[in-house]
């Protein structure tokens, strides 16, 4: 079909780059010149008009062109208007049908047309010019700019000019806009003739108000239908029912205009004839004006001008129409629509880059076009041209739709009723696509139809105009829309329904067989041909000689056709066939060759791997070796192989490639490779495959990749020999051995079997030694103590052999893979060289940290880094004890003497911290409230370990901008929003937490803030990356990236004041303080500053107010009391609610009234332990004695007074003057405790209080007495 569609050169436009320069004014044009410019073609094709503001040029075809090329001359160019004044906003080309009678024997009446150009102006003048550029008439229907004008032929029953504003359509009726271009003609021509002769002219047309769209880019006319019998119901129940309604006129006729924009973006209005009447205007007239020119003598021309001045213009007022339909979408917005000839379809152009097509009738969009942006649209009417069609038939047509792509260049035509592609073709991205409905204005008034053109391609056509003024056609032939393709493909489906219903029989017999066959004979299209086939292979009820002559036959009858051989399906079809005898033959012979091998032994170990043979003994120690061997079946081997060419002919040979998942490709692989390897006639395998299409890169590495799945049978003696034999084998066939190795260097990198490739690596480079020429310059040089050998583990320094590149690609692969294995062998993680080398988010450390978050051995590793810094520091020896910790730790010890750069401590504990903020990032995004903070505990205790302080500040950097900082802001702004401690529900829906998970982040946050190190300078210890001698690599973890280049260091001002914030936030969650909300507790010149990144630079100064220490006394105090009843612990670091108020009550600088506070409420209630950590830190201890004195006297005197017995007791060793200033330290608020308890501690404070004060001596008068008893 798409042969059939064809671009065919119709013309050009003549001196394109007069026309360019003039319209450009000798400026220079960046991109195409017709995407400046606007542009028009005219109905009957005769004239295009090019505008670019306000300058015209108009191009007219010529009279008799001889057929064969037509050319456009310009026929007129000049400037229409001062482009101060007013711009020319839109332009269209109208051809007016003319009737001429002609008188002879017989009287005959000849049709035609004249043309003229209709400009709309942004001050909102609508004017019409004649093809040589003289104004024929103006009118100005609304003082807005006009945006788009369009002629509607007539579809229905008449035909219109909409003249389209930003939310204002004019309808000009066109039978009233057709008498007035005669009359405006007619007295153009007799310009020359008295002033009598001009009268004013009046045109109708409708002023419309679309005002249920928010906006409107286009609209389009559909004519005039009749009403539906539920359009009448529909105004019956707005008139408030039948009876009300009967009376009335009903609604009669309606437009049928669809306008699109934006909210909605197709909306359709319907209004009836009788919601407004045809509004009469006159024209002012200015005719024979030649644009800007001046016709002397032109009286009547004068006359109509002074009055149009005097006159004051006066704007008919729109009438409002309501949407009938609509199709809605908030995002979208339509910028175009283009209707079809026959008024049934139109295609809408969105922002998005798509294009719609709408089923006009049903308002319904039936079909969507993705990636058009900017693509212009088209429509074409083909006749069918059929011999001994009756003339009084209606000829049939069928419709296209032109869609030019810009963006790419590309012209495609399709069929909307099938919505298939029916051809494209590259045209440039520098065109213009012009469409054209061939009609006339008027032509409803003739009494003879219009005739077509001969040089005309079709009534509806489509040109593409390039930019070099090339015009060519677009031929699309009747036969394109019946889609014979399809027809044949329903009738080829019947046959192949019928042939997979014979070949899933079980009672396949030999009549099926002729009766597939003559069914494979009868199908036309060779993608059936080709499925029933593929049918015949996959059934088991058919046996494997049917099959191999069921490809014979099909090969024969293709070779031997002359249409079938040269089509590329058919061509597919044969090599699919031909591949299948091929592989067919190729199984039988492995399988007959499989049956009479010999098997090798594997009893006796190789020499060549005696340096690694403990290591590769520990690897299939712990690995799950499986020594069965799977054979395929002969379907699923031939079924591996794929066809990777493109063949254009039945002669050429194909490349086949095994294309299969992993799983089942190792068993195809595998069964070919032990062929090789036990078989002693396995060459005239390896020919049959390369027959068969394979390349030998393909079978190298198909056999390399089946070597590394044989297990611990590749390290015997006898399957040495024979690898060897096979790759030297194959070797000789390269023309190139390097071409060989490099293919040898990505399988043993990219496979996750390193033992095996490791095995392989040193039998190919024995193999190397032999095929490669080169030379070795030995000499000595320094190496760095950790800069170790993967296959000694020594630090010591090695001789350093200088090889050419093969040879020096060797040593490292081979070292890489024995790294890699020690790393699996300790961790048990399958990875490969290609990854641990190109890979950022898969580094060693990476694999390695994992492994160490996942068997818990976080604080192992910490006391390990730890233990490795101490016995540096003082290069002491290793212990027992240090032997009964490295036992808990072995397998890492073990793998860090093969990576003593990327298992450096510091690299480890940098690489866990980010494993642990990724695994923390998972854990949130599960969406699960109640989380486990688990990994931001590992990650603090990793942090606050580090001795580098350039690393800690810079990992505290890290977490702050990356997992606290945004989350802490949330928590904040619900306290701040709250007031006291948020209920457990509310935190889940504003943080995503639980209460209990918020505390523990929060806690968190405040336990690394405290207790970072913000006071040594960073730059004194900055970590230094290094790398491994065979790893080296740009690629790095993003972590380990930062603390190595950043230059931002943190600022201690900021860490301080956001731990103030982070434990005031802790304090007020954990303790539920109600009525104090964070914000009240800073000045208020710090609000700006909260939550900024620690690395902000400046310094300031703490300042405060009497009131804020008022309130941070008051809240403190309040914690005070809470912490003491609360039942809720700090968890993740275990941190006392004392130590935590006094520390914040510190830097708040008001440490000295809060511990006084404190250990005074703590006696009170008898908690003498906690009150005394308080007064041994406390540099004001004698002003707190005395207070805690007091407190004590007051529980002296409620155990003495208590009742009768205790003052029998304790009163005779009193005196009175003792005892009556006792009773006034009455205190109702302490506790009843323990008379020896409160004496216990009541004698301790006495030991460090000095003075002679009252209280001091009368307490230790009294202490004294009470002695005498207790």
């Amino acid at each position: 079909m798409e042969m059939s569609t064809q671009l065919q050169d119709l013309g050009f436009v003549c001196d394109v780059e007069d026309i360019k320069s003039f319209l450009f004014n000798d400026e220079a044009v960046t991109s195409s010149w017709l995407d400046a410019v606007q542009y028009s073609l005219s109905t009957n094709g005769n004239l295009i008009s090019f505008l670019h503001q306000n300058r015209l040029v108009i191009t007219k075809l010529k009279e008799d062109p001889d057929g064969s090329t037509i050319e456009y001359e310009t026929a007129y160019k000049g400037v229409i208007a001062d482009i101060n004044a007013e711009l020319a906003s839109s332009i269209l080309c109208l051809s007016v049908a003319l009737q001429q009678k002609s008188v002879g024997a017989t009287t005959l009446i000849k049709t035609s047309t004249w043309n003229c150009i209709a400009i709309g102006f942004s001050s909102g003048y609508f004017r019409i010019y004649t093809e040589t550029g003289v104004q024929l008439f103006e009118q100005i229907f609304h003082p807005q700019p006009i945006r788009s004008m369009k002629y509607c032929l007539p579809k229905v029953l008449q035909d219109e000019l909409l003249v389209i504003y930003d939310d204002i359509v004019i309808a000009v009726d066109g039978f009233s806009l057709f008498q007035c271009l005669r009359f405006c003609r007619l007295q153009q021509q007799r310009s020359t003739a008295s002033t009598n002769a001009a009268k004013n002219v009046s045109i109708s047309f409708k002023k419309w108000s679309l005002q249920d769209q928010k906006s409107t880019t286009d609209v389009e006319f559909y004519g005039v239908r009749n009403t539906t019998p539920f359009e009448h119901l529909y105004q019956a129940s707005l008139a408030g029912g039948s009876a009300n309604y009967i009376g009335q006129a009903g609604l009669g006729p309606v437009y049928n205009y669809v306008a699109v924009g934006k909210g909605p973006f197709i909306a359709q209005y319907c209004p009836s004839e009788q919601a407004a009447q045809p509004i009469m205007s006159e024209v002012v007239m200015n005719v024979a004006t030649k644009l800007m020119s001046y016709i002397p003598g032109s009286s009547w021309l004068t006359g109509w001008s002074q009055a149009a001045k005097e006159n004051q213009i006066t704007f008919e007022p729109p009438i409002a129409i309501s949407k009938n339909i609509c199709i809605d979408d908030p995002r979208r917005e339509i910028v175009s629509i283009k209707a079809s000839p026959r008024g049934n379809l139109a295609v809408l152009a969105d922002t998005f880059g798509r294009l719609l097509l709408l089923d006009v009738a049903s308002m319904i969009l039936v079909n969507i076009w993705k990636g058009y942006r900017d693509a212009q649209c088209g429509w074409i009417v083909v006749p069918c041209k059929q011999e001994n069609e009756p003339v009084t038939s209606k000829p049939q047509s069928t419709l296209f739709l032109v869609i030019y792509a810009k963006k790419r260049g590309i012209l495609e035509i399709w069929c909307p009723y099938q919505h298939y592609r029916v051809a494209a073709f590259n045209v440039g991205k520098k065109g213009a696509l012009l469409s054209s409905m061939y009609g006339a204005l008027g032509e409803g008034s003739l009494s003879a139809p219009l005739t077509i053109p001969d040089w005309r391609p079709a009534k509806s056509c489509c040109f593409i105009v390039q930019e070099t003024g090339k015009v060519i056609n677009i031929s699309v032939p009747f036969e394109s829309c019946l889609g014979l393709e399809y027809l044949l493909s329903l009738e080829d489906a019947k046959l192949v329904e019928k042939a997979c219903n014979l070949l899933q029989s079980d009672s396949f017999n030999s009549q099926d067989e002729e009766e597939t066959e003559k069914i494979i004979q009868d199908i036309k299209l060779a993608l059936n041909v080709g499925k029933v086939v593929q049918s015949v292979l996959d059934s088991p009820n058919v046996g494997l000689s049917y099959k191999t002559k069921i490809c014979g036959n099909v090969m024969s009858d293709i070779s031997h056709s002359k249409d079938l051989h040269q089509q590329p399906e058919f061509v597919k079809v044969y090599h699919s066939c031909d591949l299948f005898l091929k592989l067919s033959a190729l199984y039988c012979n492995v399988s007959e060759q499989w049956k009479a091998a010999k098997f090798l032994s594997s009893s006796t170990q190789s020499h060549v791997l005696l340096e690694i043979l403990p290591v590769v003994e520990k690897y299939f120690s712990k690995a799950k070796i499986n020594s069965s061997y799977d054979f395929p079946g002969v379907i699923e081997f031939c079924k591996s192989f794929v066809i990777t060419s493109n063949i254009n002919s039945i002669n050429e040979k194909s490349e086949i490639v095994m294309e299969l998942p992993d799983d089942q490709k190792e068993t195809v692989s595998r069964f070919l490779t032990l062929l090789f390897l036990y078989s002693e006639d396995w060459i005239p395998i390896l020919d049959q495959l390369l027959n068969c299409g394979m390349s030998l890169q393909s079978i190298f590495t198909m056999f390399i990749e089946a070597c590394l799945t044989l297990d611990i049978q590749i390290s015997s003696e006898a399957y040495q020999s024979q690898i060897s034999v096979v790759i030297q084998h194959i070797l000789s066939r390269f023309s190139d051995p390097k071409e060989l190795w490099d293919m040898m260097f990505g399988v043993l990198k990219s496979n996750t079997n390193v033992c095996q490739g490791l095995i392989l690596a040193i039998y190919c480079q024995a193999i190397a030694v032999d095929t490669l020429e080169f030379t070795t310059t030995t000499f000595e040089t320094e190496q760095d103590s950790l800069n170790t050998s993967s296959e000694t583990g020594s630090a010591d320094d090695q001789e350093w052999v200088a090889l050419d590149p093969e040879h020096e690609q060797w040593y490292t692969t081979r070292q890489q893979l024995s790294d890699v294995l020690h790393l699996q062998i300790n961790t048990g993680v399958d990875c490969t060289v290609n990854t641990l080398l190109h890979s950022n988010d898969l580094t060693v450390t990476h694999v390695v940290a994992n492994y160490i978050i996942e068997n818990d051995q976080v604080q192992n590793v910490i006391d390990w880094v730890e233990r490795c810094r101490n016995h540096k520091a003082d290069d002491s020896e290793a212990t027992d004890d240090d032997e009964v910790f490295d036992d808990n730790l072995n397998w890492l010890l073990n793998v860090v003497p093969w990576w003593p750069y990327q298992l450096h401590p510091t690299t480890i504990s940098v690489c866990l911290v980010e494993c642990l903020i990724f695994r923390w990032s998972a854990v949130l995004e599960q969406q699960s409230p109640d989380v486990d903070v688990k990994h931001l505990i590992s990650a603090s205790k990793i942090l606050l370990s580090l001795k580098s302080v350039s690393v800690q500040q810079t990992l505290l950097n890290v977490l702050w901008e990356t997992v606290f900082c945004s989350k802490v802001k949330k928590i904040y702004a619900l306290i701040e929003k709250v007031g006291r401690q948020p209920k457990d529900r509310l935190c889940v829906k504003e943080l995503s937490l639980t209460l209990n998970a918020a505390i523990d982040f929060i806690s968190i946050a405040r336990h690394i803030l405290v207790n970072v190190n913000i006071s040594s300078d960073p730059n004194d210890d900055k970590f230094v990356v290094k790398q491994e001698n065979v790893w080296a690599s740009e690629n790095r973890s993003w972590l380990i990236h930062k603390v190595v280049s950043t230059e931002h260091r943190i600022n201690p001002d900021f860490v301080i004041l956001h731990a103030q914030i982070v434990t005031a936030l802790e304090l007020i969650m954990s303790l539920n303080i109600k009525n104090i909300r964070p914000s009240v507790l800073f000045h208020s010149k710090f609000t700006s500053l909260f939550f900024t990144p620690l690395t902000t630079s400046g310094t300031f100064k703490f300042s405060t107010s009497p009131d804020i220490d008022t309130l941070h006394e008051q809240m403190l105090k309040m914690c005070v009391k809470s912490s003491i009843s609360s039942d809720l612990t700090i968890k993740p670091h275990q941190t006392s609610w004392t130590n935590l108020i006094v520390n914040i009550a510190t830097l708040w600088e008001i440490a000295v009234p809060i511990q006084s506070y404190l250990a005074v409420f703590l006696y009170s209630l008898g908690k003498f332990d906690e009150g005394d950590e308080i007064v041994m830190t406390s540099s004001h201890r004698q002003e707190l004695g005395v207070e805690l004195l007091s407190v004590l006297l007051s529980l002296l005197e409620m155990l003495i007074f208590l009742d009768e017995e205790s003052q029998k007791k304790y009163l005779p060793v009193l005196s009175p003057s003792l005892s009556s200033w006792l009773r006034s330290k009455r205190d109702p608020n302490v506790a009843l405790l323990d008379m020896r308890t409160v004496f216990k501690a009541f004698s301790n404070v006495l030991t460090w209080v000095s003075g002679n004060d009252v209280i001091v001596n009368n307490s230790r008068e009294l202490r004294v007495s009470l002695l005498k008893v207790l």
